[in-house]
């Protein structure tokens, strides 16, 4: 099991013992910019997925915390997505990079989120925020 500790907003830390793992694939508000990410993708060769957005099971151990992420051949890449890291207390939100081998996607959209690996910040440029503190923020602009 995978353990990940975050740097709150208050400088305390917050230590999760990941025991699921989930990633909503082809999920936007925009509809018109995934249907534009799918046909990219297709012309990759990655078949388009039966309904969006698509929910993936990912293996926990996947998670980390990592300043690296290596890889075993050029056709893979790193997109920047949000976290939501249920605890027993709160719901936390952070960035996070899902890394994506797109040889295996092209074969099956599951079989290639359980490569290479899921990374999450522990602090610097990121912040974990509780998801209420972000409750006046979210409907700005």
């Amino acid at each position: 099991m995978s353990q990940l500790s975050f740097t709150m907003p208050d400088g305390s830390i917050e230590s999760v013992d990941v025991t699921a793992l989930l990633n909503a694939g082809y999920a936007g508000r925009n509809q018109a910019e995934v249907a534009s990410h799918i046909a990219e993708l297709a012309a990759l060769g990655v078949p388009a997925p039966t309904a969006t957005p698509a929910l993936y099971p990912i293996s926990p151990y996947l998670a980390q915390q990592t300043d690296r992420v290596y890889v075993q051949h050029g056709r893979t890449s790193g997109e920047a997505e949000w976290a939501l890291i249920i605890t027993d207390n709160d719901v936390l939100i952070t960035a996070a990079c899902d890394h994506t081998d797109r040889d295996l996607e092209v074969h099956s959209g599951g079989a290639r989120t359980q490569r290479p690996t899921y990374s999450v910040p522990r602090h610097g440029g990121f912040r974990t925020l509780p998801t209420d503190s972000m409750t006046s923020h979210s409907r700005r602009g």
